[in-house]
């Protein structure tokens, strides 16, 4: 059977209806995912310029505990010399203490 022509164009009508909000909901689909695309590429950008800087900052770090570790060494001697400065300085303060008591006795 065929349709009268006043029964086929409200089902056109609601095909082109549909066909439209069906054509607006795709692209706005599109749309959204191209606005994360956008936004991950963004956030790419800004990882690997975290990552950049992250590298850079630990060869800061690795430097800075090679002069530590360097200053703690230097420091080390410098405490070891000191303490043999002061031992030598003892033992020189009590041979002059020695000398100093014999001559006390010898004068006596």
């Amino acid at each position: 059977m065929i349709a009268p022509k006043d029964q086929q164009q409200p089902n056109e009508r609601t095909a082109l209806i549909r066909a439209r909000i069906t054509a607006l909901v795709i692209a706005s689909v599109t749309i959204v995912s191209l606005l994360f695309l956008v936004y991950a590429f963004i956030q790419k950008a800004e990882a690997e310029k975290n990552m950049q800087e992250a590298q850079v900052q630990k060869q800061l770090y690795e430097q800075c505990q090679q002069e530590n570790q360097k200053v703690i060494q230097a420091a080390q001697e410098s405490q070891r010399m000191a303490e043999m400065e002061r031992a030598r300085a003892e033992e020189n303060y009590l041979r002059s203490l020695q000398e100093l008591e014999k001559l006390k006795s010898n004068r006596k």
